[in-house]
């Protein structure tokens, strides 16, 4: 990983370079970057779970409290929100 890191340093001072200018520049984009936060946090809390339940954490309790539950209430409190539940 640390060779990828070190062969494709251009990437990741581009991407750097891009992200620093998004989150501090000011412009245009300002309304957009709660969205970018949000799905950057979205993002990240997937794949942190995605690891942690990969790894075996727990009897198998984890994957319906951090997966299957979280995403339940959500889907059933945005079918009550709009009305619809098919």
């Amino acid at each position: 990983m640390l060779f990828l890191c070190v062969q494709y340093w251009y990437i990741l001072l581009f991407v750097g370079a891009f992200g620093a200018g998004f989150v501090y520049a000011p412009g245009p984009h300002e309304p957009h970057r709660q969205i970018v936060y949000d799905l950057g946090y979205f993002a990240a809390y997937w794949i942190i779970l995605g690891i942690a339940s990969s790894v075996g954490l727990g009897t198998g309790l984890h994957t319906f409290v951090l997966y299957l539950g979280p995403h339940i209430a959500t889907v059933t409190m945005a079918a009550n929100r709009c009305g619809y539940v098919p």
